[in-house]
């Protein structure tokens, strides 16, 4: 994420850019999918 138009378009999407190892990322992805995994289903949403 160090590419200067990297971040210049994510501060343009309010977005905040960190660097991060392959292995911070992977845990990331995975708790974000957990979370967002229980939320779909305590909402009982289903694929259409």
């Amino acid at each position: 994420m160090a590419a200067r138009e990297v971040q210049d378009g994510s501060v343009k999407q309010m977005a905040e850019v960190l660097g991060s190892t392959a292995e911070e990322m992977a845990r990331q992805i995975a708790a974000e999918n957990a979370k967002w995994t229980g939320i779909i289903i305590d909402a009982g949403i289903k694929a259409s």
